[in-house]
């Protein structure tokens, strides 16, 4: 049963408990199949009327969709105001989907939005059609560089009422992977234990479902499997966060909905034909980073200076960079709005690519630019590295054509261009 179902009798738990006796609905929920003879007898085996009524409840919400439409169907006769309170799509059933919502985002580990959030909304659309039509066993992969803000991307898509409950019947999990070492199989095997302790405090997993942590990748692969065919999660999602490994694709595939983030998509190798790419390439537009950097400083976007502008044009939209500049313009919110300067000392720090002083103040220097960029150049092979080092023959901004690197390199055209992607 899904979660909007069970706290809609939950919510009307204590009505039903006084007004109900079992004896006139127990044959017509045993003709439906929605309780066994056992079932019933130890419905029939309880002391009172209402413990009878308590235990048919507590055993309702393990049953699936089709057990609570067949239970209100079961009540129409004998108690029609309780069978009309079920099917009530009024305010109170719209407060329940709306906290079962924000339950299921709760329980899943989703990151809650920035506080200063600008939503991109046909991308988001875009990603949300995917996962519409996304299918158990397959991936819809979210690819691009730092900064790129895939991870917000896949937030806002999934802040969603319709697609969480509907979808996913409420069963969103989020895992942020980050860049582990693959060669210690004990970090790989602290996220998935993290996964199973997650799906192992849904409310409609069945007990003898629940299964204890492993001590191997593959061993907690099996038990992730055998979460992943239970009634209550066969339909959920998973969301793979800043994946960096082809090993965790491998480690995590285990039948599955999955959404993936990454900064290169040959980390999905291993499941090629099982997914679909959404490349997250363009930077913000120039309204959505005026939007932003609006929200920071607490004004309407006609109110920014023309630096404003500028900023956009020299970060080049990427996400990242505008909302750190976002963070530091909030923390000095109200300078901000007294003092030009401080516009023009951004827009000089990033005209002199003084990256340094690009970071969220209250933070530390890793979730700053340079940190960014350093994430990036230490996760590449040795000899890609060198390869990088080589861009500082060349002025800033120029567009370096293959042939110009087939020279310096002596490779061939199709060596370059993989080297350069």
């Amino acid at each position: 049963m899904d979660t909007v179902r069970r706290m809609r009798l939950q919510t009307l738990r204590e009505k039903i408990v006084q007004d109900v006796h079992v004896e006139y609905i127990l044959d017509y929920l045993i003709s439906k199949d929605v309780l066994s003879e056992d079932e019933m007898e130890r419905i029939k085996g309880e002391k009172t009327r209402k413990d009878q009524t308590r235990h048919l409840l507590d055993i309702l919400p393990k049953k699936n969709i089709d057990a609570f439409e067949h239970f209100v169907q079961a009540l129409k006769g004998p108690y029609p105001w309780l069978s009309e309170q079920l099917e009530a799509e009024g305010p109170e059933s719209y407060q329940i989907e709306e906290k079962s919502f924000f339950d299921s985002l709760l329980l899943g580990g989703l990151p809650q939005s920035p506080p200063h959030n600008v939503e991109r909304k046909e991308k988001v659309e875009e990603v949300r059609q995917h996962l519409h039509s996304l299918k158990r066993g397959h991936y819809v992969v979210l690819h691009g560089m730092t900064g790129s803000g895939k991870s917000c991307l896949a937030a806002a898509a999934l802040d969603n009422k319709q697609l969480v409950i509907e979808k996913f019947k409420g069963a969103v999990y989020w895992i942020g992977v980050g860049d582990i070492n693959t060669e210690r199989s004990g970090d790989l095997l602290c996220h998935m234990t993290d996964l199973m302790e997650k799906l192992s405090h849904h409310p409609e997993v069945e007990l003898k479902r629940q299964v204890q942590s492993s001590t191997s990748i593959n061993g907690a692969r099996e038990s992730l499997r055998r979460y992943f065919t239970s009634d209550a999660l066969r339909e959920g999602l998973l969301i793979l966060d800043d994946v960096s490994s082809p090993e965790v694709i491998e480690a995590f595939d285990v039948g599955c909905k999955i959404l993936v983030t990454t900064k290169d998509s040959w980390v999905m190798k291993s499941v090629e034909g099982r997914q679909c790419l959404v490349k997250v390439s363009e930077g913000f537009l120039e309204q959505e980073s005026l939007c932003l950097m609006a929200k920071c400083v607490g004004v309407d976007i006609s109110q920014l200076p023309p630096q404003a502008k500028k900023i956009h044009k020299l970060c080049k939209g990427v996400p990242m960079v505008i909302a750190l500049i976002g963070a530091q313009l909030a923390d000095n919110k109200d300078d901000v709005q007294r003092n030009p300067g401080r516009w023009n000392y951004y827009l000089d720090t990033l005209t002199r690519r003084d990256y340094g002083k690009i970071k969220r103040l209250s933070f530390s220097q890793e979730d700053g630019m340079l940190g960014a960029i350093g994430l990036c150049v230490d996760n590449l092979p040795d000899d890609m590295k060198c390869f990088y080092h080589d861009f500082a023959l060349f002025v800033e901004d120029v567009n370096i054509r293959p042939e110009v690197l087939e020279t310096l390199w002596s490779r061939n055209k199709y060596e370059v261009e993989d080297i350069m992607s």
